[in-house]
Parts: structure tokens; C-alpha cells; sequence
């Protein structure tokens, strides 16, 4: 996920569930009915509180949602037309901070979380840069209820995003089929209480991606494919603009967004790749336990700097007494209840 800034690859998560509980489904739960809120209903879920946040000249207004637990936090911007959306969905992001963090291991307390903000302007750029936390957007239709995209961020993408602000605590820089494998193995495990109907469309993605995937999958290098200049120029400031005008080398930190045609090399296998990433966590995890992967990845993110092919490969044998080349040699499989 560390390339130049915080990169998300959305060209399937248009595909994924809406807001509807899929058939056969049982009843939803409280955390469930306030994922999936609408306009003017304002959720009370126990062990989440949900502040007004004092607003910063020049930017939009917040919530800050909080794990009275741990006090963990996140903010949650809106703008005029997205304000009652924004309140109705507070809840849930709130409650999925002390979720991801119990998936992750996470030991902190009183941490701030990546943002989000929810509008309804098309062309909104997040401010990024310095001490700003990375903003995620969540679209809103102009009736002020929510996409069927921006559902999706809200209960499937922000919750990986959250594992990845997990993973940046430190200074390690990691493979990407670490840093994505491990925050959908996490995801797999969290999206289901928010949304079952997602989990099962995600499965469904995956498995179909799986099926048309041809040709090795190079997860050792996955991450060096390059996305378009011009794909960073559409979502960048004017003053970002005129920087990379000016500096071919320059290229702004923060959030991004990217489908598979935006990039210099083909990325037609990435969902793949992804679910290749993510069946190395889930063998792991069949074979030790989940709290041994836990306790993996967090020794791993605290290393220092960039942690190499060799450091890697040590550090995988000496806890799991596994072989990275055996690891990374391994394709997904398809589970037979998802081919339908």
C-alpha cells in the first residue's frame, strides 16, 4: 500500500453488494442497522461516541467518532448536502475501530485513524500533506442518501483502509502482498458484521477473478507496476498541479484512487493477486492460528525502514518454520459454494 502515498484499487468494488441484505440472510444486528442508516436516523451503538468536532478555518465540518474503550478516533467530515448521511453513518465507522483493532493486535490507545469525509461534490480533493490524516470519499448522491460506491467504501473499503493505518504506525516499508494480503485477510474477517451482503458479493468478485486470472502472478513484484501521471493529475490540488508540472520526480502524498486502466503496466490480474495475497494469510493462519499471524505482522510492521526479500524470508522461518519462495509459489483456490 506504500507507494507514493496511500493507493486503493477500486476496479471491481463498484461491482461488490449494496445496502440490501441478500435472501436468506438472518435479521440485522444493531451494528448492521447502523451501517446501513439513512438520512436523519442518528444510531446509538454502545461503547461508541460520536462528538461534534471543532471545526478548522477553511476546511469542512466533523464528527469525531470514538472507541470508549480505547479512545481510539476518527474524524468524519461532511459537506452542506451530505451533513445528515454523515450523522447517520458515524456509528458504524466509529465502531469499526475497535474491531480492526482487535483483528490487528493493536496495543494503543487514545490512536487517530485514517478520516473520511462524505459530499456530494464529484470533484472533491482531500488536503494532504504534513500532519493532515488521510481522507477517504465516500460519494453522495445530490438526494443526499448515499451511493451504491459510497456504501461500499463505507463498510468494506474503510475498514481494509483502517488495517493499512495499522500498518503505517511505524517506518517499515513491506512487500505489498504483505500489506494487502494481510488487510483483506483482516477485511474477510470484519466485513460480514457489517454487511453480509458485501462479504458474499466480495467472495463472488474474487472467485470469478480468480477463474479468468491467467499467467504467474508475481506477487514478489507486485507493487512496482507505475499508475498514470495523468491519473494522479485528476485528483490532485491546483498546487499539486503546478508542483508536478514543475518536478517531473514530484508526486503528492495522501489518498488515491485507481482502476486497472490507470496504469502504465497491465494490472489485469490484480483482484487475483489480491485473493493470491490473501490465501497466503489464510494458510498461515490454518496451519498456526490466527494469533500467530497476529503476533507476525506486528513484529514485522515495527522493523525499521525497508524490510528486504531476505529479512523477510528470515523472519518467516524463524516464526512459522515456513519457506517464502513455497509461499509466494502458491495460487488461490476456489472455493466450490462460491461458483455458484
Amino acid at each position: 500500500m506504500r507507494w507514493v502515498g496511500i493507493l486503493a484499487f477500486v476496479g471491481c468494488v463498484a461491482c461488490l453488494g449494496g445496502a440490501q441484505p441478500a435472501p436468506g440472510l438472518p435479521a440485522q444486528s444493531p451494528l448492521q442497522r447502523a451501517c446501513t442508516a439513512q438520512p436523519g436516523e442518528r444510531p446509538d451503538l454502545a461503547g461508541v461516541a460520536v462528538e461534534e468536532e471543532l471545526a478548522t478555518p477553511g476546511d469542512l465540518p466533523a464528527i469525531r467518532v470514538t472507541s470508549k474503550a480505547t479512545g481510539a478516533f476518527m474524524r468524519v467530515h461532511y459537506d452542506t448536502g451530505s451533513e445528515r448521511i454523515a450523522r447517520a453513518r458515524a456509528a458504524c465507522l466509529g465502531a469499526q475501530l475497535p474491531i480492526v483493532k482487535r483483528e490487528t493486535g493493536d496495543d494503543r490507545r487514545g490512536a487517530e485513524w485514517m478520516a473520511a469525509v462524505f459530499t456530494q461534490d464529484r470533484t472533491y480533493i482531500p488536503p494532504r500533506g504534513g500532519d493532515v490524516q488521510p481522507r477517504w470519499v465516500i460519494d453522495v448522491e445530490q438526494d443526499g442518501t448515499l451511493t451504491k460506491l459510497g456504501h461500499v467504501m463505507v463498510v468494506h473499503t474503510i475498514p481494509h483502509e483502517q488495517v493499512h493505518s495499522w500498518q503505517m504506525r511505524g517506518s517499515s516499508v513491506l512487500p505489498r502482498w504483505v500489506l494487502e494480503g494481510h488487510a483483506r485477510w483482516v477485511q474477510d474477517k470484519i466485513v460480514p458484521i457489517f454487511d453480509p451482503a458485501v462479504a458474499i458479493s466480495q467472495d463472488r468478485v474474487r472467485t470469478e477473478q480468480v477463474v479468468k486470472a491467467d499467467g504467474p502472478l508475481n506477487l514478489a513484484q507486485w507493487g512496482s507496476e507505475r499508475p498514470k501521471r495523468e491519473a494522479y493529475l485528476r485528483q490532485v490540488s491546483p498546487e499539486d498541479r503546478a508542483r508536478m508540472e514543475a518536478d517531473p520526480n514530484y508526486y503528492p502524498t495522501g489518498t488515491f484512487t485507481f482502476t486497472t486502466d490507470d496504469f502504465e503496466s497491465d494490472a489485469s490480474n490484480f483482484v487475483a493477486r489480491y485473493a493470491a495475497a490473501t490465501a497466503i494469510f489464510t494458510g498461515l493462519e490454518r496451519r498456526h492460528g490466527a494469533n500467530a499471524v497476529r503476533d507476525w505482522m506486528t513484529k514485522v510492521t515495527s522493523l525499521d525502514a525497508r524490510v528486504s526479500k531476505e529479512a523477510l524470508a528470515t523472519s518467516i522461518r524463524r516464526h512459522f518454520g515456513e519457506e517464502l519462495d513455497n509461499l509466494l509459489a502458491e495460487r488461490p483456490t476456489i472455493d466450490p459454494d462460491t461458483t455458484g
